[in-house]
């Protein structure tokens, strides 16, 4: 629920297994007591579950003795009125129960030049043994801080992880010489003759996984820390500015928010790079329509329930998972080895009466090139969601030099007696809804299965060898 003028917004749905509400709100500048009446009176007809408010109240709830005395506390009427409010509506002000004596702001007035907390969030008495932490954040590309929460959250299932290449770190040069180092390594101490090359090639994968995910993590860790040394810094100025302000600090204090705001710009870009949803720059009535797309699409993408088998629901994503895998286990009918050649050789002879000459089946059957290799990678577009591996088509045109000998080595080694391992053969399906047709039942979903890149690569090196003699 929303409102029109922007004055509050009201979300409900499960966490886990519980249902909650989360509600936002904006009050104004004046009347913050008559608004927050009549928001909370169309919240108690919205609400289920557990409540968590949190906005800007426009209204300090402490008084003289628990915050600064100084032209940003409330009117001791207005305050008492809201004291009052929250107590007939059976709210407690999170960060005042943790912190009884403590005293922080979380907007500063330039005009003023004073300091408030008018910035909260409340909860029931009954849901505040929920509560870890409320902290309040230093004030950086906002004039007002951030009011963090961290709340224990029952039944809520664990997160579902699956790596993908972050490609930013092979924009980095250092990076680069770093990860081409790792790989001429592995290939020079494993390449002895004592595994097949389809397994050389696959190992290799988990080896420069590891260290793309250590790589990662330690371009995480410096990033974070040069975050939360800015933001110590900011917080003792920002303190010395509140005990004391003057010129000085307050220059001080701008130049380090300055530069936090560069470093999170960077961080913000990539998240839009990573995100899937599109985003244009449109007029009022276009960018209205573009929302209730994405949103219609992304709900058509939800299964919060399926019929199982045996013919009962479930509304556990674990076993709504365990489901599809049965269904398509079973549809696909896998085996842990491929059928015997001899079989597929019988059912293409009875299937197909088009037959190619000698000559065309031996063009075919030469070992694949590196000139082949470079033409399917050029061909191959980027951006597309990688399968399970997690190697994107970037990480192959980045390392072409390093990897491609041994990458062709992979793919000519493959006969009657090698086969790819398993690992290689493994794709990740995402489902489509069928419209129309009842999405409570696994086979009224379509199937899109995202196979590793390099058996794309693969792929359509033989495509591009058959399209000469397709008729």
């Amino acid at each position: 629920m929303t409102d029109p003028q922007g004055r509050f917004i009201f979300i409900k749905g499960h966490i886990g297994a519980r249902l909650v509400t989360l509600a936002n709100l904006y009050l104004p500048n004046t009347h913050q007591c008559t608004a927050l009446r009549k928001i909370r009176n169309k919240l108690a007809k919205f609400a289920e579950g557990p409540l968590f408010c949190g906005g800007d109240f426009n209204i300090s709830p402490d008084s003289p003795k628990e915050a600064a005395a100084s032209p940003g506390a409330s009117q001791p009427s207005k305050r008492r009125r809201f004291h009052q409010l929250l107590q007939t509506f059976q709210l407690v002000d999170c960060w005042r129960a943790m912190h009884p004596a403590g005293r922080d702001y979380t907007f500063y007035s330039h005009a003023a030049r004073v300091y408030s907390r008018l910035d909260l969030f409340l909860m029931s008495h009954h849901t505040l043994h929920l509560i870890r932490t409320v902290s309040i954040g230093s004030i950086t590309w906002s004039d007002h801080a951030p009011v963090l929460m961290d709340l224990e959250v029952p039944d809520l299932p664990p997160r579902q992880y699956q790596w993908r290449l972050n490609e930013s770190l092979l924009k980095d040069v250092v990076h680069r010489e770093y990860l081409t180092e790792a790989i001429t390594h592995y290939f020079d101490e494993n390449d002895n003759g004592e595994v097949t090359d389809p397994l050389l090639w696959e190992a290799h994968k988990s080896v420069l996984r590891g260290q793309l995910i250590q790589l990662g993590a330690r371009c995480k860790r410096d990033r974070g820390d040069k975050i939360q040394s800015l933001l110590a810094d900011i917080q003792t100025f920002e303190t010395l500015h509140k005990t004391t302000p003057s010129a000085e600090h307050y220059s001080a204090l701008s130049s380090l928010r300055s530069e936090l705001r560069e470093l999170l710009h960077h961080h913000a870009c990539r998240s839009l790079l990573l995100t899937k949803r599109s985003y244009y720059l449109h007029g009022n009535k276009c960018g209205k329509l573009l929302a209730r797309a994405l949103r219609q699409k992304y709900q058509s993408t939800y299964i919060p329930k399926l019929r199982r088998s045996d013919g009962s629901f479930t509304h556990l994503n674990d076993e709504i998972i365990a489901e599809f895998h049965t269904y398509y286990h079973s549809l696909y009918n896998l085996r842990d080895s491929p059928p015997p050649a001899k079989l597929m050789a019988d059912y293409l002879a009875k299937a197909l009466d088009v037959t190619i000459s000698p000559d065309q089946a031996e063009a075919l059957d030469v070992p694949f090139t590196s000139e082949e290799l470079a033409e399917a990678l050029k061909a191959t577009p980027t951006g597309k969601s990688p399968g399970p591996d997690g190697f994107s088509i970037g990480y192959y045109r980045t390392f072409l030099k390093s990897l491609g000998p041994y990458l062709l080595r992979s793919f000519n080694a493959i006969d009657e007696e090698t086969s790819f391992p398993a690992e290689a053969l493994r794709a990740t399906i995402s489902l489509i809804p069928k419209p129309g047709k009842d999405l409570l039942s696994c086979s009224n979903y379509r199937p899109i299965s995202l196979i590793n890149n390099d058996i794309k690569l693969m792929a359509k090196m033989l495509a591009r060898r058959l399209n000469p003699i397709l008729p």
